[in-house]
């Protein structure tokens, strides 16, 4: 797996699937819970540092999940602009997500690096 905030190169699929299964599941089993502790009474100190640490948790998830899903575009040869096209018109997003999972990467070099499995 490149490195999880890197936006350049190329990423196959199973490095954006091995993304999503951490970012995901990390997600619910820490910032959940940490979201819940801050919502819950008690001392005012606590929950700022509560609501702090799950918001903290939330943009580095964010950072690792567009890094991934930048980098599997770049191995359909896409920009990453098209990241944009799944915020801005719903149900595209998922539909996305399925089709960069499951679309095979060129098998020769791009204008964005060497085919994954040769470059690393």
């Amino acid at each position: 797996m490149k490195g999880w905030f890197d936006f350049k190169g190329r990423g196959d699929r199973v490095d954006f699937l091995r993304t999503a299964w951490l970012v995901i599941p990390g997600l619910g089993l820490f910032g959940a819970p940490l979201t819940m502790m801050g919502m819950g009474g008690g001392q005012q100190a606590a929950l700022l540092v509560f609501d702090t640490v799950a918001i903290g948790m939330g943009v580095v998830a964010v950072a690792v999940a567009l890094a991934g899903a930048c980098r599997r575009l770049h191995d359909l040869d896409l920009s990453a602009w098209w990241l944009l096209l799944g915020v801005l018109v719903p149900f595209v997003g998922l539909v996305g997500l399925v089709v960069l999972a499951m679309v095979p990467g060129q098998t020769r070099s791009n204008g964005y690096g060497p085919e994954p499995a040769i470059a690393g």
